[in-house]
């Protein structure tokens, strides 16, 4: 019997033996480590990710933590293809910092094909001449990818004064960022960019401030967010998040915070988001283009679901705060004029460039609140270009896919306009064309084909011939408030 439990303890001291050897459940790193040691214990820690143990476990362990205690950095890929558990990097629990820091070396970088946990991780990153990312995710690998940021930081080095990389490069498998804080960043390149094949995108309650991208001479396609799904049925949710001071430099820029694409019956969810002082010489807040059955939704269930945008400015084409072609939401902007095609739609401006199928519904605007929007030209607050516009405005009862919070009876007619054309035509017309062809919006719904603006008045004038010529009692409030209109006329 005795014999028997010294042969099971011998074997158990084995397999634990085996067990710390080769799977290698935690590793420890701080700045007071050395490479050389085995890592797994704060007593021997390694310095680096770089260290041996770290990247020769890094796919065969089924559990995988790496802790860091303070600082650590990351000079040289590190590849992770491990796919049944995640790979966490996270801090030290005994630590009394929120954050422990890994720095970024020009040369350094994550290449993830598995999938991986990061949590309470300060990205300090160097200039990036050598990688243009962070995290790689590339279109080679599988759908079954997860990359999660969670309570995580992005700043630059102290040592540079601009970036040429980005964070994240997602072109397959699923993101999820929950909680990250990006400020003071000066780059050449988007914070996140979500490409080709990859299937879902999920970022809540984050925080991006003082964010500038400047790549002259090349068109910037969103300073924070970059969109482009090509796959089947792809979602994108942002939502909870903060963009302030937020800005694309460049001449030909396309959203100020996030450029978005959808296509192949994917959908993007946007809701509850701030934009302020954000810019772009297209789409201050947003950019986005909508094709094929793809769908896209500021939602708007509830007064604590709205977005906001504040002081945002398209310094070219239009739409303060969005230059979209499907949206629902709330909007508080101003489009500044500068160059031609500028000053219309000072919170949206949408430009529907095929043929428009109301029994879709793709773009709805009941959502949408109006509140303080300004245009140097036409469309205070909305200004749409659609060949089939009086068929969108005389959808669904009172013009309900196209006012939102918009009333008949009290707000500024100006406040939603439109012209019956394609974008084609549209940026070919002179600005005198595109005057005389714009109709306020209201009046598809209220009053049959639409009406320029500064047109009321004559409607009235003849309103009033027509009411004497009727000599009806009941016409008679209509015919005083006619006059009312002519008195005001007469003094003009």
């Amino acid at each position: 019997m005795n014999k028997h439990l010294v042969l099971l303890l011998f074997l158990a001291f084995f397999i634990s033996k085996d067990t710390l050897n080769v799977n290698g459940v935690e590793f420890y790193l701080g700045e007071s480590g050395d490479d050389s040691f085995n890592c797994q214990t704060s007593l021997t820690s390694c310095k680096t990710l770089g260290a041996v143990p770290i990247k020769d476990n890094v796919d065969n362990a089924e559990t995988y933590i790496v802790y860091i205690m303070d600082i650590t950095s990351i000079s040289q890929q590190l590849s992770i293809t491990q796919i049944a558990s995640a790979r966490t990097f996270t801090k030290d629990p005994t630590s009394s910092e929120t954050y422990c820091e890994i720095k970024v070396y020009d040369t350094g970088y994550f290449y993830v094909q598995g999938s991986v946990h990061f949590s309470y991780i300060e990205f300090i990153v160097d200039s990036g001449t050598s990688y243009e990312y962070v995290i790689a995710v590339p279109s080679s690998t599988y759908y079954s990818t997860v990359l999660v940021l969670q309570d995580c930081k992005m700043s630059m080095a102290t040592e540079v004064s601009s970036i040429q990389r980005r964070l994240i490069i997602q072109e397959n498998g699923y993101l999820n960022i929950d909680k990250l804080n990006v400020r003071d960043i000066t780059t050449s390149k988007q914070v996140i960019k979500f490409d080709k094949y990859a299937r879902t995108i999920n970022i809540t309650n984050s925080h991006f401030e003082a964010i500038t991208r400047t790549d002259i001479g090349a068109y910037q396609e969103g300073s924070i967010v970059f969109v482009s799904i090509t796959d089947y049925q792809s979602q994108v949710t942002v939502t909870g998040t903060q963009f302030i001071q937020c800005k694309s430099t460049d001449s030909y820029s396309y959203g100020g915070v996030i450029y978005i694409q959808l296509s192949y019956s994917s959908t993007g969810t946007l809701s509850n988001l701030v934009f302020n002082q954000c810019q772009a010489y297209c789409g201050g807040g947003i950019y986005a283009m909508v094709f094929e059955n793809a769908q896209l939704t500021l939602s708007s269930s509830g007064s604590d679901k709205q977005c906001l945008f504040s002081e945002c400015k398209a310094n070219g084409v239009g739409g303060g705060g969005m230059h979209v072609s499907c949206l629902d939401g709330g909007i508080e902007c101003e489009a500044k004029y500068q160059n031609a095609r500028t000053g219309y739609g000072g919170g949206i401006f949408i430009n529907s460039s095929g043929n428009y199928y109301p029994e879709n519904h793709i773009i709805d605007l009941h959502g949408m609140k109006i509140d303080g929007n300004k245009a140097d030209k036409l469309g205070q607050t909305l200004y749409v270009i659609m060949d089939g516009l009086e068929r969108w405005c005389k959808e669904g009862t009172a013009g309900y896919y196209v006012k939102g919070n918009y009333s008949d009876t009290t707000s500024n007619e100006n406040e939603l306009e439109g012209i019956p054309i394609n974008i084609s035509t549209f940026d070919f017309y002179p600005d005198s064309q595109i005057q005389s062809g714009t109709k306020q919006l209201e009046s598809y719904w209220n009053g049959g084909s639409g009406s320029e603006p500064g047109g009321d008045d004559q409607d009235d004038d003849q309103d009033d011939d027509d009411d004497d010529d009727d000599d009806d009692d009941d016409d008679d409030d209509d015919d005083d408030d006619d006059d009312d209109d002519d008195d005001d006329d007469d003094d003009d």
